[in-house]
This record gives C-alpha cells, structure tokens and sequence, in this order.
C-alpha cells in the first residue's frame, strides 16, 4: 500500500469512533473523538509543512496515538432486525398484541408501540425513521 493510502487509513481509524450504546458514554465518545480530531490535525499539518517525505512518519505517528486512546465505552450496534424493533431496539415480543406492543408490527422491521408512537404525534416537523426512512441514512 502507498504511503498515501497508509495516512489516509490511519486517518481513517483514528477518526471512526464508534456511536455509544447508552447516553451516559455520550461524553466518552466526544472526548476520544475530540483527542483523536487534535492529533489527525496534527498529522496533516505535519505533512503539509514537511511535504511527502513525511507521510509515512505521520501515518506511523497517528497509528501509535491512535492505539493508545481505544474505545473504552460499549459501542452501539444495529440491532438485527429480524429480532428486535429498528427503531427502539428492543426485541420482538410476539405474545404482547396489544396496540401499543412489542409485537412486529406487520412484516415491518418496527414493532406496535414505535409505529403508535410515531402515528400519535402532533409535531408539525416530526421526522423518523418509520415515517420517512431516508431519515436515519442522514442521521
């Protein structure tokens, strides 16, 4: 692989943090990210001021660094949806029918009480997942 490729890698793996599972891990998150923001910066700027002779040096660099602050807080996974609600996460309950449930809701990837939910609500700017899908690609 190229000494470019290499930097533009690390860059990459410093600067793809993880989204938190639970909202306490929130400010973990920001802070790794926010180091790891400060020291890709650097590795730029390094190569920026030294020209291409120091794209492996700063690749090298940011790697170490980057291997020194890992994730330490539970990171988010998407829930599968052919057992848990896309939206709430919470897994399909097929004995709770009531309207407002944790039943499937159809052969959606929701369950009841997302979609009551989400039909109940008065805001005139609400926007989710279930009502406009293309929501959550941007999000």
């Amino acid at each position: 692989m190229s000494a470019d490729r290499e930097l533009l890698k690390a860059l990459l793996d410093a600067l793809d943090v993880p989204l938190a599972e639970q909202a306490d891990d929130d400010q973990a998150r920001a802070r790794l990210l926010d180091v790891r923001v400060s020291h890709a910066v650097i590795a730029l700027e390094s190569v920026l001021k030294h020209g291409p002779e120091d794209v492996e040096d700063s690749a090298r660099w940011l790697r170490e660094e980057t291997a020194k602050r890992p994730v330490t807080y539970t990171p988010w996974e998407r829930p599968d949806p052919k057992t848990s609600c896309s939206k709430c996460r919470t897994v399909f309950d097929p004995a709770d029918t009531r309207h407002d449930g944790h039943d499937r809701h159809g052969d959606g990837p929701f369950c009841r009480r997302c979609i009551d939910r989400c039909h109940e609500s008065t805001d005139a700017f609400h926007a989710c997942v279930i009502c406009d899908p293309s929501w959550g690609e941007t999000r």
